[in-house]
């Protein structure tokens, strides 16, 4: 059985940005936050998890948007623009606002993502 993950895009409809997180590895290449899922996990509860852990927000009413897979591994990616909090991390990477168009310009999953966008 191939890995699952899940991704989080989430939209402030006041001015059409999405909420990114830059690769730990390049924080010049900004994504969506997710991540794949443990054991015992529902994918709605996988990317609650995750964009908690990587933008200290939480997110409600999450809709499905789209699946496809990168390599081996089964990314569902969900969509809200139901959340609140301040945004915080621990984690190694950036996390901000930006332009919905620039879903298309990621480096490391450019396919995936403008598959994302051509869905808005």
């Amino acid at each position: 059985m191939s890995k699952v993950a899940v991704c989080v895009l989430i939209v402030d409809n006041k001015c059409c940005n999405f909420l990114s997180v830059s690769l730990k590895d390049d924080h010049s290449d900004f994504n969506l936050p997710g991540g794949k899922v443990e054991i015992g996990e529902t994918l709605i509860s996988t990317g609650i998890r995750e964009v908690k852990e990587e933008t200290g927000i939480n997110i409600y009413n999450l809709k499905f948007l789209y699946e496809g897979n990168d390599g081996k591994i089964q990314v569902i990616t969900y969509y809200t623009t139901n959340y609140d909090g301040d945004i915080y991390t621990k984690e190694n990477h950036i996390v901000k606002w930006l332009p919905l168009y620039d879903l298309t310009k990621s480096k490391k999953w450019p396919e995936y993502n403008s598959k994302i966008y051509d869905k808005l």
